[in-house]
C-alpha cells in the first residue's frame, strides 16, 4: 500500500472539517456533548492548512494528518482516516511514517488523545509512552 501526501490548501477545508467531526464526535459527545455550531467554529478557528497534509491512496483523498513543529518537539495534532478506509492499517502506517520521518531530528514527538479514544492503543503499540493525564486528555511522547 503506497500512501501519498500533499500539502493542504483552502479548498480542502470542507473535506477536513467533515472528516474531523466524523472522527472525533464519538469521543467528544459522551464527555461534553456535541453542538455543531460550536464544533464548526472551533474547527474554523484552528484551521491552518500550512500544518496539514492530505493523505491519498490510489489518487483518492482518504484522510489527513496535522502537525505542529517547535524547537523542542513535533506534535501529531490530528490524524483522521475516512470511515470506509478505517481498520485497514492506514492509521498505523501514517503514524509509523510520522515517527520514522521525525524521530532522528526532533528532540521528542508528542500527541494528545482523549482518554476514551481507542487510538491510544495504536500509539502505545507504535512506541509512544504515556506521560500525563490532563482532565480528559492523555499525553504521549517518544524521545528522539
Amino acid at each position: 500500500m503506497e500512501l501519498k501526501y500533499r500539502s493542504a490548501i483552502e479548498n480542502n477545508y470542507e473535506f477536513c472539517r467533515c472528516l474531523h467531526h466524523q472522527g472525533i464526535r464519538p469521543y467528544v459527545e459522551p464527555l461534553w456533548g456535541w453542538e455543531d455550531e460550536f464544533q464548526n467554529l472551533r474547527f474554523k478557528r484552528n484551521w491552518n492548512p500550512v500544518n496539514i497534509e492530505i493523505i491519498e491512496l490510489d489518487q483518492r483523498d482518504i484522510g489527513y494528518i496535522e502537525l505542529s513543529k517547535s524547537s523542542d518537539a513535533v506534535k501529531l495534532v490530528n490524524i483522521y482516516i475516512t470511515q470506509n478506509m478505517r481498520g485497514k492499517g492506514i492509521g498505523s502506517l501514517v503514524v509509523s511514517n510520522f515517527i520514522r520521518q521525525y524521530k532522528d531530528t526532533a528532540p521528542k514527538l508528542t500527541l494528545n488523545v482523549l482518554w476514551n479514544n481507542p487510538a491510544k492503543k495504536l500509539y502505545e503499540r507504535l512506541g509512544f509512552k504515556f506521560v500525563l493525564r490532563d482532565d480528559q486528555t492523555l499525553k504521549y511522547e517518544i524521545f528522539g
